[in-house]
């Protein structure tokens, strides 16, 4: 299991449209292959899970994991930390989701890999 380097357990930001859903937005169509499992073993293992979407309409997101029993702690808030942790790291709530990692369909992972990536993006080395 994943350690939380700030937290007491850790804290899993997921997208939704297209990571957990299948989506021609508006519209929900249903579940991503794996992706209810998957969230419901990182939840069972003791992870928050903060459903992290551009979504306006966050009630109709929260009504969809609701009724198709996905579970969650949160949904663009950093309502998942405790008032305990907020004390201890020193952080600030902002916009930004306070989580330990982000599962997004758009993500890059970077590991120190600026040239790996420029690479990818644009055919380029970002060296010199």
């Amino acid at each position: 299991m994943i350690e939380s380097e700030y937290f007491d357990s850790p804290i899993i930001a997921i997208d939704f449209d297209d990571t957990i859903v299948i989506s021609d937005y508006p519209e929900i169509i249903g579940f991503k292959p794996g992706a209810k499992k998957a969230i419901k073993k990182l939840k069972d293992a003791g992870c928050r899970i903060v459903i992290w979407t551009c979504r306006t309409d966050t009630d109709k997101v929260e009504e969809f994991l609701i009724k198709n029993n996905v579970p969650f702690d949160a949904i663009n808030d950093n309502s998942a930390i405790t008032d305990e942790e907020w004390k201890r790291t020193g952080f600030e709530d902002t916009r930004k989701i306070g989580a330990d990692l982000v599962i997004d369909d758009r993500a890059i992972e970077f590991k120190d890999n600026w040239n790996e990536i420029t690479k990818r993006l644009i055919g380029g080395s970002c060296n010199g």
